[in-house]
Formats: C-alpha cells, structure tokens, sequence
C-alpha cells in the first residue's frame, strides 16, 4: 500500500492536478497554539486575535491518525510550544507505535532533563530549536520572554544525555531565522552549534506573508556574502549547514540546470501521454497543496504551516467530514489548481515558498 501510494504521490507532483491521486505521506499537525513566548517574527503576532487558545486532543489525534493510513512522517508542531501540550509524548507513542518519523520543532525553553530523556527514549527522530541569535542580547531582543542562557543549557544538556545513551536520536538541528537583526550573528551561531553538540544548523529567509517586512534583509549583496562565509565555515568545522526558502529569479531553462529542466520535461510528457497533447504551462514552484497539509489544534485542514490559521483559509474540519472527503474536496482542487498554473491566491501573495526555490548546504 505505501509504495504505491508513493508511486502516485510522485505522478501528482510532476503532474500538478488538482485532484490528488494519492494520500499524503507526510503532514503537519499542531498539538497546541499556545506559547510561551512572544517572538517578533512570528505569525501569532497577527493571528492571535482570530484564533482561540487551546490544545489538541489525544482521541482527535488518533482519529486522524486513522483516517490516513499511509503517512510515514508527521510533523508534530505548529505555532505553540509543543512541550505545553500535556498528551505530546502520548502522540508520540502512538506516532513510534505505527512506525511513524517524529519530527519536532521548539523554542527549548521548557526541555527539561526529564523532556530530553523522554525525547530520547521515545525515540523522537529529530528536534529541531529555533535560535534566532548567537547572544544573549540579540537572542532575547527577537525572542521575548526566553532566556539565551538557559536555552542553550537545555539544548547542551538533551546532546549531552544523547550521546551518554550512545544514541543518534533524536538528530538535533538548530535554525535561524534570518532577518536584519541576527544576520551579523549567522557565522558565530555555527561555532556555537559546534560547541554544543548540534548536527546541523538550517537558515530560512523570514516570511513577509506574516506581516514582518520591517525585519527583511534589504541588502542581498551583505546577505550573499555571509551565506557564503557561513558555508565556508561550516566546512571546516564539519557541522551540516542549509540555507533553505532561499529564492532568486530564473528567466531561462540555462539558468535552471539540469535536475530543474528533467523535472519540466516529465511535467510535458506527462501532459501529452494523459490528455493527448503538450500543453506548456507555468510550473508552481510550492508543493505544499499536494505534499503537506496542516491540520490545526481545531482539527481544521490548511494548506500550509504559511497558512495555519482557519479564518484565513481552511478547507474542512475533520470532525464535520473525513479527511478523504477534505483532501481531494472542492476547494482543494481549485486551490491546487490555481497554485499549478501560478495563478496563486490572495492569501499567498507573498509567500516566499511560491517563489523559485534553492537550498544551499554544505
């Protein structure tokens, strides 16, 4: 059953339709929207009014569950802090039950030693902190309420208990994102993933859909430059780095390389052998439509973890209709449809994962 779901996950996304011929394989759930902090580039900052605060609960998360019999990997984070949630390690439980990849994001503010045992013996499969500074003063003026001492004590003490148990669980990555405020601070944050034990360390650009434009990087020459001495130094050092959501403009097959201009050419092929004829059409750059969904703390269905608030769009609430009913329903056909020939929707105006995308690693 899951290799053939995966054989028709491939065929939806080199073809891009609008009904999707398979279940996804991997989604996004929130098990709280409560948080302990308030961070200045986060899209609480204007959700908040719209949305209630609250948990999800564990009978709701096995009915979903069930509902999608093919996932392999589930993304157990949304915009709260995880850990608040008191049923997170018995979603966990179930996830690890089903042979389930569990990947987790958190501000770390609250992983005491008892959390990080339990992220190790839980076989959580990888944590990943959100540290958008290498100081105490750049760190605490971005993310208000938390202590950068503490932080990085909590995340040196999981790695450290890690690797007394001899385990390789969970992998342990730390990310930043990048705005006008930290990007001085990008190459010291690699020395200090270094120094605790971290596996790799993951930039974004900062997402304007949310309102944070004041915080954009305006000077691409200074940012180039300090990826690049970010990559050079990540070499030496032989820390994995990625700069992800990195985006430019490609005017030409030339500029797209060969693995971009494969991925074209089946996208025609396709075309012609399905409907009888070569239909050349702008290809969407976001595969979220067809690859992850989000589902809200509410159980209501988005697109996106970009989009995770319900009255900014939703396709469905699971406790009304199945998923089955929500992931190929009318809404989302049109919604995909309209991402497949670039025609996006206003909430994705300026979204940067409709932009092209790149990753730069090391």
């Amino acid at each position: 059953m899951h290799n053939l779901n995966r054989i028709l996950e491939k065929a939806t996304l080199i073809l891009r339709t609008g009904y999707a011929l398979h279940k996804p394989t991997s989604i996004q759930v929130e098990p709280t929207n409560r948080c302990n902090l308030k961070c200045l580039h986060c899209a609480r900052k204007t959700l908040d009014n719209n949305k209630g605060i609250g948990n999800l609960n564990k009978t709701t998360f096995s009915a979903l569950l069930t509902q999608i019999p093919e996932l392999e990997c589930v993304a157990l984070y949304g915009l709260g802090e995880p850990f608040t949630n008191s049923q997170f390690f018995d979603m966990v439980d179930e996830l690890k039950s089903k042979g389930i990849y569990v990947h987790v994001t958190s501000n770390a503010t609250i992983i005491s030693e008892s959390v990080a045992e339990k992220l190790i013996s839980k076989r959580v499969d990888h944590l990943n902190v959100s540290l958008d500074g290498a100081t105490k003063e750049t760190y605490e003026s971005i993310r208000i309420g938390a202590n950068f001492n503490d932080v990085v004590k909590n995340v040196e003490q999981l790695a450290h208990i890690r690797k007394s148990r001899k385990s390789k669980i969970p992998r342990l990555s730390i990310s930043m994102v990048l705005t006008k405020n930290n990007l001085g601070e990008l190459v010291n944050l690699i020395r200090l993933g270094k120094k605790i034990d971290i596996d790799d360390i993951r930039i974004q650009d900062l997402n304007p859909i949310w309102g944070t434009k004041e915080l954009e990087i305006e000077n691409s020459g200074i940012l180039s430059e300090k990826i690049l001495e970010a990559v050079s130094l990540a070499k030496e050092l032989n820390i994995r780095f990625s700069y992800i959501f990195a985006h430019y403009e490609m005017n030409s097959f030339k500029k797209m390389g060969v693995k971009k201009c494969t991925y074209l050419f089946l996208t025609y092929i396709f075309d012609f052998i399905l409907r009888g004829k070569l239909k050349f059409k702008p290809l969407s750059n976001c595969l979220y439509p067809w690859h992850k969904p989000y589902v809200t703390w509410e159980s209501y269905v988005t697109p996106c973890c970009m989009l995770p608030d319900k009255k900014t769009i939703n396709f469905g609430n699971i406790h009304d209709k199945s998923f089955k009913k929500i992931w190929n329903g009318k809404q989302y056909r049109y919604f995909r449809k309209m991402c497949a020939i670039g025609k996006y929707p206003d909430v994705c105006k300026d979204c940067i994962l409709k932009k092209e995308l790149i990753r730069v690693h090391s």
